[in-house]
């Protein structure tokens, strides 16, 4: 039986932060960069 996950972050809803996460209009643009070597690491910091 597997553990009800946020269909965000894709952690376990008890590790889920995204209610926390503030939503803030803003006219910058943020580009990301991830090594292709990151995409299925495990330890990710945050899932892009």
């Amino acid at each position: 039986m597997s553990r009800i996950q946020c269909p965000r972050c894709l952690r376990p809803h008890s590790h889920c932060l995204c209610p926390l996460i503030p939503s803030l209009d803003s006219r910058t643009r943020v580009l990301l960069l991830q090594h292709p070597n990151e995409v299925n690491h495990a330890l990710n910091t945050a899932r892009l």
